[in-house]
């Protein structure tokens, strides 16, 4: 069976009281936006499991915005993807869950995985040239 588990997600949007979207502040300067690319990831909530890991060319280099979804639906809008540095995360519930993970990206061949985690899980990938 495929897709099966509960995954956890939020998207956060600033609101004000009143649901008028909040005044958005001045842009960060160049320094600030640096360090906070080279912050780590956020620490994963009570309750959950991160399932993460870095995805690289056969190179050793990372890829870049390759698709990392779960499930038999396909990539879409609000799939993880991968970072400047190849790294990828999702937040999983605690509990017995298997999930289906597929590796999209173009030019290289599509990957699968499917793993029922007994707690947080790092899975690191190299990618292969589609020929």
């Amino acid at each position: 069976m495929i897709g099966r588990g509960l995954v956890a997600a939020a998207v956060i949007l600033p609101i004000a009281c009143g649901g008028a979207p909040a005044a958005s502040s001045p842009a960060p300067s160049a320094s600030a936006t640096a360090l906070a690319n080279a912050s780590p990831t956020p620490t994963v909530e009570a309750g959950l499991w991160r399932i993460e890991g870095y995805v690289v060319n056969q190179s050793g280099k990372p890829v870049k915005d390759v698709c990392v979804w779960v499930g038999p639906n396909g990539c879409k809008q609000f799939s993880p993807h991968t970072d400047d540095r190849g790294h990828w995360q999702l937040d999983v519930a605690v509990g017995r869950a298997t999930f289906d993970f597929t590796f999209e990206m173009p030019g290289f061949k599509t990957a699968k995985w499917s793993i029922t985690p007994t707690g947080p899980t790092t899975y690191n990938l190299v990618l292969d040239n589609e020929q």
